[in-house]
């Protein structure tokens, strides 16, 4: 057993070796031809995203070296087969080969954009969001194109087109009559046109689950040498969208150091949430939760409920929803072994608002009311705002400003509300 683990975790940091390898040659001659096979990644790569590979990379082999050393420790009897050390090592490679392909294997790219100038290109539409329409060339690499700089649009693949009032089409699109509209094929029906100002979305219905994920990544740090504060943050938010649903999750955690004299205060939270997308922009959200801030008194707090919404208002430059529902909370206060079970109300406002034009800023405001059902005169409420600005590609600088407040804590020395200021640099994938 001990021998079978010691092969994978050799196995494992040779083929990395080599994909890193393949990788950093891939992204330091793009222009060649010998880089072209390796990985499909000859597009313009963010190095950060590969720092951030290598670092996961690092961990997952880090985890492997420990299971060795696990292995080593409590297992005595050889198994028979980890004496074919070769076997193992071509399996692994084999694998990795397999993988290579599959990833290396690209759509045909023949949809075209024409510009508002004239000028085209010829590539793959990715998807329309906030804005942005994401447009795939052999040449570029995925780029993103204002909305207001694009005349015509043509493809023969099926998307789902998403209008501000909420209606949604499919169909593809076939060469306007006019610059500045969509010419939709729905089929069945006489192709019929939509402004390009009424739309705010469009997906490719066939795009992979790899295009639907969405995932970003945020680290903060802040030191004030006055009250000796030290505050370290962490987010990470990912989220999967296809034409009738939203997958997320969300996790945030906040450390703050406040000397000898003010201690540690810890935060951190975990949340999961499913959004149906119904008729006329209706939505139908079920959600569950755990936090713990040793500010509030809470060693943990575990929710589970569902809402209903509709989003109010959208359009390329902003979004404002709402939601209303019900949620079951367990809470075990923190230095004590007393938990407290109700039942509480959730009403949720949320706004965006972000401009794409030059580099990218986005404002985005979430209120959260949590009326108690089960406790007469208490209610809990969560804010926060975000300033985002993108300092390069897929790199952006944030500043993030909360505020959770109990007007009845469940511990006796804790505080009521609880509200700080955090700077960070985010990843955006």
């Amino acid at each position: 057993m001990r021998e079978t683990i010691s092969v994978l975790v050799y196995a494992w940091r040779m083929n990395v070796n080599r994909v890193l390898a393949l990788w950093a040659e891939s992204l330091t001659s793009s222009g060649s031809a010998a880089a072209q096979p390796v990985i499909g990644l000859s597009q313009r790569v963010n190095p950060a995203i590969v720092v951030i590979v290598r670092l996961a990379l690092g961990l997952a082999g880090y985890c492997l070296s420990n299971l060795e050393r696990f292995s080593m420790k409590h297992f005595h009897a050889a198994h028979p087969w980890a004496h074919d050390t070769r076997r193992l090592i071509a399996c692994s490679v084999v694998c990795l080969g397999a993988t290579l392909i599959s990833m290396n294997a690209v759509a045909q790219k023949e949809d075209v954009v024409i510009f508002n100038n004239g000028d085209r290109l010829t590539g793959e539409i990715r998807e329309l969001s906030r804005g942005q329409l994401s447009f795939n060339t052999d040449a570029t690499g995925t780029i993103q194109i204002d909305w207001i700089e694009v005349a015509e649009l043509r493809s023969s693949n099926t998307f789902e087109i998403e209008l501000a009032n909420g209606v949604r089409y499919l169909g593809s699109l076939r060469v306007p009559e006019e610059p500045g509209e969509l010419n939709i094929d729905a089929g069945g029906t006489e192709p019929f046109g939509l402004s390009f100002a009424r739309v705010v979305g469009m997906t490719e219905i066939e795009s992979t689950f790899r295009d639907r994920l969405d995932i970003d990544l945020h680290f903060g740090y802040d030191f004030t040498k006055t009250g000796d504060v030290e505050t370290l943050s962490l987010g990470f938010h990912a989220a999967y969208v296809s034409e009738k649903n939203v997958a997320e999750i969300r996790l945030n955690t906040i450390r703050t150091d406040r000397g000898a004299n003010g201690g540690l205060v810890n935060q951190a939270s975990l949340n999961f949430a499913y959004t149906r997308l119904l008729r006329d922009r209706w939505l139908a959200t079920g959600l569950i939760g755990f936090e713990s801030n040793s500010e509030l008194g809470i060693d943990l707090r575990t929710t589970a409920g569902g809402a209903a919404g509709r989003v109010f208002r959208q359009s390329g430059q902003h979004r404002i929803s709402w939601r209303a529902g019900l949620i079951r909370t367990h809470e075990e206060v923190a230095d004590s072994s007393e938990v407290n079970n109700s039942t509480e109300g959730l009403l949720n406002l949320s706004i965006d608002w972000f401009r794409t034009t030059g580099n990218e800023f986005d404002v985005s405001s979430r209120l959260t009311i949590f009326p108690s059902i089960s406790e007469s005169g208490r209610y809990r409420s969560e804010f926060d705002i975000k300033l985002e600005w993108e300092l390069f590609e897929d790199i952006t600088w944030g500043l993030i400003f909360y505020h959770d407040f109990d007007s009845n804590p469940p511990s006796v020395d804790a505080v009521r509300a609880d509200y700080g200021i955090i700077t960070s640099i985010g990843v955006d994938f």
